[in-house]
C-alpha cells in the first residue's frame, strides 16, 4: 500500500437551517469560520451542510439522518462563558457545568439536536 497524505479531516454535520447553525457554532460557541459558501460553512474540523444536500444520496442515507444525532465534541478555555452563551441563546442544556474526566464540563443541544460536549481544557 502506498501512503496516503491527509490534507484535511472533519466531520460532515447536515443541518435544517444552514444560518442558524452557523451563528450557533460561530457566535455561541467561538468556532471560527473559515469557508463558506451557499452549500457548507466549514468551522474548525465541523463542516455543516443543510440536510437537503444529501437527498441525491438515497432514501437509506436520508432516513439515517433524520432519526439520528451525532455527538460533537469541543475543548475551550472557559467554560462558564460557553455555558452562558448556551443559556442565552436558549439551547436545551442536557448536563449541566460539573466536573467528569477530572475537568469540568456541561451537554447541550445544538439547534438540530446534535449533542455538544463541552470540556474546559485542562491546563
Amino acid at each position: 500500500m502506498q501512503p496516503v497524505k491527509i490534507v484535511n479531516i472533519g466531520v460532515k454535520l447536515p443541518v435544517r437551517n444552514l444560518e442558524q447553525a452557523r451563528f450557533f457554532y460561530e457566535s455561541v460557541l467561538g468556532l471560527k469560520v473559515e469557508k463558506e459558501s451557499k452549500v457548507l460553512v466549514k468551522c474548525g474540523c465541523i463542516v455543516l451542510v443543510p440536510l437537503d444536500s444529501n437527498k441525491n444520496i438515497g432514501k437509506q442515507t436520508d432516513s439515517f439522518h433524520s432519526n439520528s444525532y451525532n455527538t460533537i465534541y469541543l475543548e475551550i478555555d472557559s467554560i462558564v462563558e460557553a455555558y452562558n452563551n448556551v443559556c442565552q441563546f436558549g439551547s436545551k442544556i442536557l448536563k449541566p457545568i460539573s466536573e467528569r474526566q477530572g475537568r469540568r464540563c456541561f451537554d447541550c443541544l445544538d439547534p438540530d439536536r446534535n449533542v455538544v460536549e463541552i470540556f474546559e481544557m485542562k491546563f
